[in-house]
């Protein structure tokens, strides 16, 4: 998880981020493509101040990485709404 909390404005971009096709499968796939931990780091860098979408990418990789999960939107979305339980609320 990413070391900041995310606020609720950040919280409503990451959603957003989720629910938009367009902008969650290129990092859905980005993800995917990632082969070493230079490359996430690399990956995870570009994103410098964009705490929404570090947040997404950051579980995205760790869902990848640490489960067996299938759904990696659901699992992001499942972190996003245990870090900030109103995230279901909040659109």
């Amino acid at each position: 998880m990413p070391d900041k909390e995310l606020s609720p404005e950040e919280a409503k971009r990451a959603l957003r981020l989720l629910e938009n096709p367009q902008s969650f499968f290129p990092l859905y796939y980005a993800a995917l493509s990632i082969q070493s931990a230079e490359q996430a780091a690399d990956w995870l860098g570009t994103s410098a101040g964009n705490e929404p979408e570090l947040f997404v990418k950051s579980q995205l990789l760790a869902g990848i990485r640490d489960t067996s999960c299938t759904d990696l939107r659901g699992f992001v979305l499942f972190q996003l709404r245990r870090l900030l339980p109103h995230a279901e609320t909040v659109h």
